[in-house]
Formats: C-alpha cells, structure tokens, sequence
C-alpha cells in the first residue's frame, strides 16, 4: 500500500513537472510568434496599437513562464494548505510584477508616440512632457501596489488614509513650486504659446526663449532676458502676436478748420487711395468722427495682410508720406495744438466818468477798483 502512495505521489509530481515543461514551452513559442507577426505588422502599418503589443509581449519576462508552469503544475499536485497559501501570495506578486512590467512598456510606447511631434517642434518640452510621464508611470506603479496588497490579504484602508495625509501636507509646503509646476504642465498641453512666439504681457514684451518647469523665460524687444513665473503667466491676460494672421491699424488725422467744405469732403478719398495703394492692405473705412478744440479729426482704419511687424511698419510709412504729399496738393492744412486769444481794450477813465463809453467797452464793473 505504502509503495503505491509513493507511486502515485511520484507520478503526479511527474506529470506536473511534465505540464509545467510543455506550458513553458508552448508560452515561449507562442511569445516568438507574436513577436515575428506584430514586428511585421508594426513596419507596415501607421497605427500605435500594434506597437504597444509588441512592447507588452517583447516584456513578457521569466517571471510569467514561472506562473504559467506553477499554475499547470498545480492541477496534478496537491500541496499542504499551509505551503499552497505562500506559493499563492508567491504567485501574486509574480502576477503584479508581470503587469507592472506589461504597462510600464505599453504606456511607454504610447506616451513617446504622442509626445514626438511636440519634441520635434519644441525641443524645451522635453522636460515637461518627461515629468508627466514620470508622474503616470508613479501613479500606476502606486495603484498596481495598493491592488497587490489587497490580494494579498492586507488592508490598506490606514494606508491610502496616511497617503492622502502625507500628500496633503507635502502639497501645504510647496503649493508655490506645484502651482507653477502645474502651470508648466498646462502651458505644455494646452500651448497658449511656445517657443518663438512674441508675447505681451503687461508693458512688457519679447519672444519667448524657453518654457521650464517653474519659470518662463522671455527676450524683450530691447535686447534683456524677461523671466516669469508659469503661475503669473496664466493668471495674467497674455497677448500673443505670432497667432495673428492680419493687423488692424487705426489712425486718426486732424485738419484746420480753415478746410473747406469741398477739401473736408475729399479727404476721406485721399486716404482711402494712400492706403489702397500699398500691396499689403486692405482698407475698410474713413469717417469725419468729430470737431476737436483746435482740429476737425478723420478716423482711418485698414488691415495689413502680415502678422511681421516689419510689414506693418514700412506700409503704414508709406501710407502716412502719401497723405502728407497729396494734402500738400489740395492745399489741405494739418492741425496742431493752437489756442487764439482775443483783446478788447475797455472804456477809459475819462469815458466813464463823464458817462461816455468807447465803442468797445465792454462791463464797466471789472475795471472799476475795489
């Protein structure tokens, strides 16, 4: 009776070392195929998805041919309770580890894949687009960690309470350096600008140099080096110019009033030809818009078809030596700033008295004393 125990107790270790075999066998196999197939496919096609099983089956470790032999070998052995209790926790953490090691690579593909036209087109976000992919890859780690624990029977209800805690009072102590971290992180995904924009910001102006993780670095139009926080630029209301495609130009031009009726109504059609001449404009309007103290005023505006300042500056140049040049040939006066003071002599002292007022006197009371 005793050798038929140890018969069948040799057998069923024999055939669960048999089933282990051919299970890792088979995983093997079946991995290098996967890999041949999804290597081809990867090649051919433009889609991420075949990229990401490749890079979980290319990480499919020794760790999960360990748990494929030990779960075939378990359907012919019968092992102590207490010895099948260690070798199924031994289990689980083989398992986490696996898809640890499956996501880490499957989120790597992925976060490279959709992060490389960023990098190529601004190079500064490498730093940025980095630390987000830290911070996932460290969030999935902690939540397949807390998941392990679990399975393995411990409570990790006092232990998600001290985490949530501790990250409280860690974010207390440095809210400014993670509200301008947060704010990089934002500038990075939601781009209200990169590198090479001209921005205005206040009375400050310049092209942005560099994006970092807690500041923002700005070269001004007059040759130094601007640095902002993220945090501010975001809660300021930022201009940025390199977005325009057009620019709206509005000036105003004051003429004498000595002008004549005629003259005033041939101004707007003086402006509107010196601006319809230049090749880079689009005019839109030119109105008489108000009498001023020393001035009748005509509001222009039009549009030039170029973001570049440069454009803008050399038509609005010619615009303004083209209104000069035909005002001078109608005879068209520009004002300036003038006040005409009037003087009228009173009546004399001789003329009051004897009740005789010259013809200009003008309200005796003033000129009496006292």
């Amino acid at each position: 009776m005793e050798e038929i125990v140890v018969f069948v107790t040799s057998n069923r270790w024999f055939l669960g070392l048999i089933a282990a075999a051919i299970s890792v066998a088979l995983l093997s196999f079946v991995r290098k195929f996967l890999v041949v197939r999804l290597y081809r496919s990867a090649h051919k096609t433009e889609t991420i998805w075949d990229d990401v099983l490749l890079a979980v089956v290319q990480n499919t470790k020794l760790l999960m041919k360990i748990l494929v032999a030990y779960v075939a070998a378990s359907f012919f052995l019968t092992i102590p309770e207490q010895q099948a209790r260690y070798f199924h926790k031994l289990a689980v953490i083989l398992a986490f580890v696996q898809i640890a090691i499956w996501t880490q690579a499957a989120l790597s593909v992925w976060w490279n894949h959709h992060t490389a036209d960023r990098i190529r087109k601004d190079p500064s976000q490498i730093a940025s687009l980095g630390l987000i992919g830290i911070g996932l890859r460290a969030l999935l780690m902690i939540v397949l960690l807390l998941l392990c624990l679990n399975n393995l029977g411990i409570d990790i209800t006092a232990l998600v309470a001290g985490l949530g805690i501790g990250g409280v009072a860690v974010a207390l102590a440095v809210q400014n350096i993670l509200s301008d971290l947060f704010a990089s992180l934002t500038i990075v995904m939601d781009k209200p600008f990169v590198i090479g924009d001209l921005i205005s910001l206040g009375e400050w102006q310049g092209t942005v140099d560099h994006i970092g993780l807690k500041t923002t670095r700005v070269r001004s139009v007059s040759g130094e080096q601007l640095v902002f926080s993220n945090s501010d630029l975001l809660s300021s209301r930022l201009r940025n110019f390199k977005r325009m495609t057009e620019r709206r130009v509005s000036f105003t031009t004051g003429v004498t009033y000595s002008t004549s009726l005629e003259q005033l109504q041939r101004i707007p059609k003086i402006l509107e030809a010196a601006v319809a001449k230049e090749n880079l404009t689009r005019f839109e309007r030119s109105h008489l818009v108000r009498f001023n103290d020393s001035s009748i005023d005509f509001d222009t505006v039009y549009w030039v078809l170029s973001p570049e300042y440069l454009d803008f500056a050399n038509a609005h140049q010619s615009i303004l030596l083209t209104i000069f040049k035909e005002f001078g040939t109608a005879k068209v006066e520009f004002a300036f700033p003038t006040r005409t003071t009037v003087v009228e002599r009173g009546a004399s002292w001789k003329e009051i008295l004897t009740g005789k007022e010259g013809p200009n006197a003008r309200d005796i009371e003033s000129t009496l004393p006292g």
